[in-house]
Protein backbone atom coordinates (compact mmCIF):
# COMPACT_ATOMS: atom_id res chain seq x y z
CA UNK A 1 0.00 0.00 0.00
CA UNK A 2 1.37 2.94 -1.01
CA UNK A 3 1.80 6.08 1.83
CA UNK A 4 -1.53 8.08 2.73
CA UNK A 5 -2.27 11.03 1.00
CA UNK A 6 -2.19 13.11 4.17
CA UNK A 7 -3.94 13.03 7.64
CA UNK A 8 -4.97 15.56 9.49
CA UNK A 9 -6.90 18.70 8.22
CA UNK A 10 -7.45 19.07 4.77
CA UNK A 11 -9.02 22.90 3.88
CA UNK A 12 -11.79 23.33 0.87
CA UNK A 13 -10.69 26.54 -0.63
CA UNK A 14 -13.08 29.65 -1.86
CA UNK A 15 -12.02 30.60 -5.61
CA UNK A 16 -11.81 34.56 -4.80
CA UNK A 17 -13.63 36.08 -8.16
CA UNK A 18 -12.94 39.90 -8.92
CA UNK A 19 -16.29 41.84 -9.60
CA UNK A 20 -16.26 40.63 -13.31
CA UNK A 21 -16.52 37.20 -12.33
CA UNK A 22 -12.69 36.27 -13.08
CA UNK A 23 -10.93 34.26 -10.97
CA UNK A 24 -9.13 36.72 -8.62
CA UNK A 25 -5.33 34.68 -8.36
CA UNK A 26 -3.64 37.53 -6.61
CA UNK A 27 -6.32 36.51 -3.81
CA UNK A 28 -6.24 32.94 -4.28
CA UNK A 29 -2.48 32.83 -3.64
CA UNK A 30 -2.50 34.65 -0.25
CA UNK A 31 -5.11 32.34 0.83
CA UNK A 32 -3.27 29.25 -0.14
CA UNK A 33 0.07 30.75 1.72
CA UNK A 34 -2.32 31.65 4.67
CA UNK A 35 -3.27 27.93 4.38
CA UNK A 36 -0.34 26.38 4.72
CA UNK A 37 1.75 29.24 6.99
CA UNK A 38 -0.97 27.86 10.01
CA UNK A 39 -0.10 24.21 8.55
CA UNK A 40 -3.15 22.67 6.88
CA UNK A 41 -2.22 19.42 5.87
CA UNK A 42 -3.98 19.45 2.40
CA UNK A 43 -5.40 21.75 0.03
CA UNK A 44 -8.79 21.20 -1.48
CA UNK A 45 -9.11 22.96 -4.77
CA UNK A 46 -12.35 23.32 -7.12
CA UNK A 47 -14.23 22.13 -4.60
CA UNK A 48 -18.19 23.20 -4.35
CA UNK A 49 -16.92 25.71 -1.27
CA UNK A 50 -14.41 27.00 -4.39
CA UNK A 51 -17.41 27.71 -6.75
CA UNK A 52 -16.72 24.88 -8.93
CA UNK A 53 -20.60 24.77 -9.78
CA UNK A 54 -20.07 28.24 -11.85
CA UNK A 55 -16.73 27.64 -13.07
CA UNK A 56 -16.36 26.32 -17.09
CA UNK A 57 -13.93 24.00 -17.99
CA UNK A 58 -11.34 26.65 -18.86
CA UNK A 59 -11.72 28.27 -15.25
CA UNK A 60 -11.69 24.85 -13.37
CA UNK A 61 -8.79 23.72 -14.98
CA UNK A 62 -6.62 27.04 -14.90
CA UNK A 63 -7.59 27.08 -11.28
CA UNK A 64 -6.25 23.43 -10.38
CA UNK A 65 -3.29 24.10 -12.61
CA UNK A 66 -2.82 27.86 -10.79
CA UNK A 67 -3.40 25.88 -6.79
CA UNK A 68 -1.05 23.03 -7.53
CA UNK A 69 1.81 24.81 -9.16
CA UNK A 70 1.69 27.68 -6.13
CA UNK A 71 1.27 24.60 -3.58
CA UNK A 72 4.56 22.96 -5.04
CA UNK A 73 4.22 19.90 -3.14
CA UNK A 74 4.44 21.80 -0.10
CA UNK A 75 1.24 20.06 1.28
CA UNK A 76 -0.59 17.53 -0.79
CA UNK A 77 -3.34 19.28 -3.12
CA UNK A 78 -6.76 17.32 -3.49
CA UNK A 79 -7.93 18.35 -6.97
CA UNK A 80 -12.30 18.01 -6.95
CA UNK A 81 -13.45 16.42 -9.97
CA UNK A 82 -16.53 15.50 -9.70
CA UNK A 83 -19.52 15.76 -11.47
CA UNK A 84 -23.47 14.68 -12.61
CA UNK A 85 -21.79 13.23 -15.79
CA UNK A 86 -19.27 10.41 -15.17
CA UNK A 87 -17.42 10.76 -18.54
CA UNK A 88 -16.51 14.78 -17.82
CA UNK A 89 -15.56 13.78 -14.50
CA UNK A 90 -13.11 11.12 -15.97
CA UNK A 91 -12.09 14.34 -17.95
CA UNK A 92 -11.41 16.22 -15.33
CA UNK A 93 -10.36 13.90 -13.09
CA UNK A 94 -7.47 12.78 -15.85
CA UNK A 95 -6.39 16.32 -16.16
CA UNK A 96 -5.72 16.72 -12.63
CA UNK A 97 -3.44 14.01 -12.85
CA UNK A 98 -1.46 15.48 -15.55
CA UNK A 99 -0.90 18.68 -13.87
CA UNK A 100 0.32 16.71 -10.60
CA UNK A 101 -2.73 16.65 -8.23
CA UNK A 102 -2.31 14.25 -5.04
CA UNK A 103 -5.58 12.72 -4.92
CA UNK A 104 -8.87 13.90 -6.50
CA UNK A 105 -12.32 14.78 -4.26
CA UNK A 106 -15.18 13.51 -6.67
CA UNK A 107 -18.48 14.31 -5.45
CA UNK A 108 -22.13 12.00 -5.75
CA UNK A 109 -23.90 13.29 -8.87
CA UNK A 110 -26.53 15.67 -6.99
CA UNK A 111 -29.08 16.07 -9.87
CA UNK A 112 -29.01 12.58 -11.74
CA UNK A 113 -30.47 10.22 -8.57
CA UNK A 114 -29.33 6.95 -9.33
CA UNK A 115 -29.09 3.23 -7.76
CA UNK A 116 -26.72 2.18 -5.00
CA UNK A 117 -25.69 -0.27 -7.87
CA UNK A 118 -25.34 2.65 -10.17
CA UNK A 119 -22.79 5.06 -7.80
CA UNK A 120 -20.70 2.53 -7.85
CA UNK A 121 -20.52 2.31 -11.28
CA UNK A 122 -20.04 5.73 -11.73
CA UNK A 123 -17.01 5.65 -9.20
CA UNK A 124 -15.75 2.29 -10.55
CA UNK A 125 -15.72 3.54 -14.29
CA UNK A 126 -14.20 7.20 -12.42
CA UNK A 127 -11.29 5.22 -10.54
CA UNK A 128 -10.61 2.88 -13.30
CA UNK A 129 -9.50 5.68 -15.59
CA UNK A 130 -6.76 7.42 -13.21
CA UNK A 131 -4.05 6.55 -10.74
CA UNK A 132 -5.05 8.92 -7.97
CA UNK A 133 -6.70 7.86 -4.86
CA UNK A 134 -10.25 9.41 -4.37
CA UNK A 135 -12.11 10.67 -1.75
CA UNK A 136 -16.08 9.83 -2.14
CA UNK A 137 -18.27 13.35 -1.25
CA UNK A 138 -21.51 12.60 -0.31
CA UNK A 139 -23.69 15.38 -0.61
CA UNK A 140 -26.82 15.55 1.83
CA UNK A 141 -30.44 15.36 -0.56
CA UNK A 142 -28.51 12.91 -3.14
CA UNK A 143 -28.61 9.52 -3.15
CA UNK A 144 -26.23 8.64 0.00
CA UNK A 145 -23.21 6.26 -0.47
CA UNK A 146 -23.37 3.80 1.90
CA UNK A 147 -20.95 1.93 3.90
CA UNK A 148 -21.34 -1.23 2.94
CA UNK A 149 -20.41 0.21 -1.00
CA UNK A 150 -17.39 2.22 0.84
CA UNK A 151 -15.88 -1.00 1.83
CA UNK A 152 -16.47 -2.60 -1.61
CA UNK A 153 -14.55 0.09 -3.34
CA UNK A 154 -12.25 0.50 -1.05
CA UNK A 155 -11.69 -3.40 -1.40
CA UNK A 156 -10.41 -2.58 -4.70
CA UNK A 157 -8.04 -0.63 -3.68
CA UNK A 158 -9.30 2.92 -5.78
CA UNK A 159 -10.51 4.91 -2.60
CA UNK A 160 -9.03 5.97 0.35
CA UNK A 161 -11.66 8.03 2.07
CA UNK A 162 -15.16 9.63 2.29
CA UNK A 163 -16.73 12.93 2.95
CA UNK A 164 -20.35 13.42 4.14
CA UNK A 165 -21.54 17.20 4.89
CA UNK A 166 -24.40 15.92 6.81
CA UNK A 167 -22.72 17.28 10.18
CA UNK A 168 -20.33 20.69 10.13
CA UNK A 169 -17.48 18.76 10.09
CA UNK A 170 -17.99 16.72 7.44
CA UNK A 171 -17.58 13.34 9.00
CA UNK A 172 -15.52 10.27 7.52
CA UNK A 173 -17.46 7.61 6.90
CA UNK A 174 -15.03 5.14 6.00
CA UNK A 175 -10.93 5.08 5.25
CA UNK A 176 -9.67 2.52 2.13
CA UNK A 177 -6.62 1.28 0.98
CA UNK A 178 -4.74 2.96 -2.24
CA UNK A 179 -3.70 1.44 -5.32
Amino acid sequence: MKKLVYTGSGVALVTPMHKDGSINYEKFGELIEFQISHGTDAIIACATTGESPVLNHEEHCKALEYVIQKVNKRVPVIASTGSNDTAYAVQLSQEAERMGADALLSVTPYYNKTSQAGLVRHYTYIADRVNLPIIVYNVFGTLQTSKSECGQRGQRGHFFGGQDDRSLRGRFLCLFRQR
